[in-house]
């Protein structure tokens, strides 16, 4: 048997516009619709962050930026710990992408050394 699901209607919480809500804060669960946050910068999406329902992008409204609950700077700390890991991982990469030029040139050199083809 089937549950029959429920649509939940969610409203801007500064225009009070039915319109798409765009923008979930994820520290005290206000929304924004895409104007709203457009217009009047009412908060600052993180990508990538880690919250409560996994990793994926993270939005936090002024308020919560402003005046942090625990909850909100752990989700800043987490998401400054995700955001050094990609740092240093796009860094290891270059570094990999790099190396595997040399040695595939190395390759190339020995190959046209012993006509090996």
């Amino acid at each position: 048997m089937k549950k029959k699901s429920e649509k939940l209607i969610a409203f801007c919480d500064v225009c009070e516009s039915e319109d798409s809500v765009y923008y979930h804060c994820s520290g005290c669960g206000k929304d924004f619709c895409y104007n709203c946050q457009n217009k009047n910068a009412v908060g600052q999406k993180f990508a990538h962050a880690a919250h409560f329902s996994g990793s994926s992008d993270c939005f936090l409204c002024m308020d919560c930026l402003t005046k942090p609950t625990p909850a909100v700077k752990a989700i800043l700390t987490a998401y400054l710990k995700i955001q050094q890991l990609r740092n240093e991982a796009k860094v290891w990469n270059e570094d990999f992408d790099k190396r595997c030029k040399t040695a595939e040139a190395e390759v190339q050199k020995v190959a046209e050394k012993y006509n090996i083809k």
